[in-house]
């Protein structure tokens, strides 16, 4: 079976190009195989490697053969794009979406002008990206500013982002962070925080109660968000979520809204994904007898509408409810394909 990485080398041969070199490897590595945690990273590591391939070309490569082909440095970039929304876009739509807005429309411009079209559509996105987390850590400082003590389950780099803008503003005074055993998101957490000097309870994820009862609000990430306001996130949300909410505690979803799923209007509601745990769970495989043991199990599961207060947004404070009209109205109707 074709691994995630493995597609983009078979593309690369199907189009006469070159196999990709070691930083290549590594960037889809970090992306496709999740080497770094968190869907935004990817859509930023995603550009990266886009930009890399173009400004790492010799200059014949970013000349168009002809009047109707891509420049080979950019037959190369949206490769690597299609590998990355095949892959990782296919759990994250957000992924896909960014990628697609890259994209979307080079075929109709001279293949002279696509290499500029692309530079200045990442240039773009990024500029816009930072309004968004602008915008959306704004909304976060304004609806927890009565929360000092927040918990975080499992890694998103949004709710990173959030944090240390509320550090900073000084509402933020202590972390609760989950261990997560599933991705070891919690840790990454820790990892990324610690530099904030706020004080952090580091504490077994199977413990719900007890982590709860020692926050203010949850905040969660979003993998992927659906029309009818639920989201994906990594196993374990859903119970901190319930949990949440019947001790009284506030429970948001944290991300802008390219991560809606489209495909969810015309009930498409993608099953997540089912992988082994082999190298997070046996320690000592050679220790093990047992004839068929198999660690395969969902890395995601899914987050009801009812079971969380609400989304915190580039677009403001959007209730669950309000997702489906919202979207339409952001990104038109859904695809029929």
């Amino acid at each position: 079976m074709e691994g995630r990485s493995q597609l983009y080398d078979r593309l690369l041969t199907d189009a006469g190009l070159a196999a990709p070199d070691d930083t290549e490897r590594h960037y889809l590595w970090q992306i496709v195989d999740e080497g770094v945690l968190g869907a935004s990273k990817h859509v930023a590591l995603s550009q990266e490697l886009m930009r890399y391939i173009l400004d790492t070309a010799t200059p014949g490569d970013l000349e168009a053969p002809d009047d109707s082909q891509d420049p080979p440095a950019l037959r190369r970039a949206r490769l690597a794009g299609e590998t990355i929304a095949r892959t990782r876009g296919g759990d994250a739509p957000v992924v896909a979406n960014a990628i697609a807005w890259l994209t979307t429309g080079l075929d109709s411009q001279p293949p002279g002008q696509r290499v500029a079209t692309l530079r200045a559509r990442m240039t773009r996105w990024q500029d816009e990206a930072e309004q968004r987390t602008h915008r959306l850590t704004a909304v976060a400082g304004y609806l927890l500013a009565g929360c000092p003590r927040l918990l975080l389950f499992d890694y998103s780099s949004t709710v990173a982002k959030v944090v240390k803008a509320l550090a900073e503003r000084g509402t933020a005074q202590r972390l609760v962070i989950p261990e997560s055993r599933c991705i070891a998101g919690g840790w990454s957490y820790v990892e990324e925080l610690a530099s904030l000097g706020l004080p952090i309870d580091y504490v077994v994820d199977a413990a719900i109660d007890h982590a709860v009862a020692n926050s203010d609000a949850v905040l969660f990430g979003i993998e992927s968000l659906y029309c009818d306001g639920s989201f994906l996130n990594t196993v374990g949300s859903r119970p901190y979520a319930e949990r949440a909410r019947a001790a009284g505690r506030t429970a948001y979803a944290c991300g802008d809204l390219f991560k809606l799923d489209r495909r969810s209007y015309r009930g498409a509601f993608k099953a997540p994904r089912v992988r082994d745990f082999d190298a997070r769970l046996l320690t000592d495989p050679t220790g093990v007898h047992a004839a068929d043991l198999s660690t395969r199990s969902p890395e995601l599961e899914r987050v009801p509408p009812d079971s969380f207060d609400g989304l915190i947004t580039d677009q403001g404070f959007v209730t669950p409810q309000a997702v489906w009209g919202l979207g339409r109205e952001l990104f038109g109707p859904a695809p029929i394909t």
